[in-house]
């Protein structure tokens, strides 16, 4: 069995507008708050994974260079265990440019910089 045209007496149906009428700005600004809320939640979670991939793709190189050192018993007294400042450098520096090529947005947003990376590479590696 179902409720078919359900009507309100004429003074409960302009009560009921009305309270509408007063509440309906605050509910959408409550919502328009609510979404800005969201919006920056998700702002901070990009931001904190773009951050995570860049300190992974820029490191990456510096790591792997890292993981096949030599045992400690194994090196040389007085011998430089790990790549030195301008290497390790030279390492992070060719992370981020193959994080540049990589990744398109960042290609088409970055040549000029990405032109700058190259130049600081051949430099280190000239001295």
């Amino acid at each position: 069995m179902g409720i078919r045209n359900l009507r309100f007496p004429d003074s409960v149906e302009r009560q009921l507008v009305e309270q509408w009428r007063t509440t309906w700005m605050q509910r959408a600004e409550e919502e328009s708050r609510n979404i800005e809320r969201l919006n920056a939640e998700a702002r901070l979670v990009g931001q904190d994974t773009a951050v995570k991939e860049f300190a992974t793709a820029s490191g990456q190189l510096l790591a792997m260079a890292l993981q096949h050192l030599p045992e400690e018993h194994e090196s040389l007294e007085g011998e430089q265990m790990g790549p030195n400042m301008p290497e390790s450098l030279r390492l992070l520096l060719q992370g981020t440019l193959k994080l540049c090529i990589r990744e398109p947005l960042l290609q088409s947003r970055m040549s000029n910089q990405m032109n700058n990376l190259l130049e600081i590479i051949e430099w280190i590696r000239k001295r």
